[in-house]
């Protein structure tokens, strides 16, 4: 209906233009910001690992020497023939 109108006055290329920009521009503005709050999630969880991993560094430590704990001995030895 209004297509013919829109045809016959030389606006109908222009608009669909228009109405084609402005999807494209939705579109990638909301993937920029799914995407920037998907990476801000990971690097939190990064920040939060990295701050646990440097409070239990002495404990861990002491499970890297396998002479004090044989039971990991033989794990290790077994994961390692495989």
């Amino acid at each position: 209906m209004w297509e013919a109108k829109l045809n016959e006055l030389g606006y109908g290329i222009y608009l669909l233009t228009a109405y084609t920009l402005i999807y494209l521009l939705i579109f990638f503005w909301c993937w920029f910001i799914l995407s920037s709050i998907l990476k801000a999630d990971k690097n939190e969880q990064s920040k939060i690992a990295k701050k646990s991993l440097n409070k239990e560094e002495d404990r861990l430590d002491k499970l890297k020497n396998l002479e004090n704990f044989p039971k990991l001995r033989t794990k290790s030895e077994r994961i390692l023939s495989d």
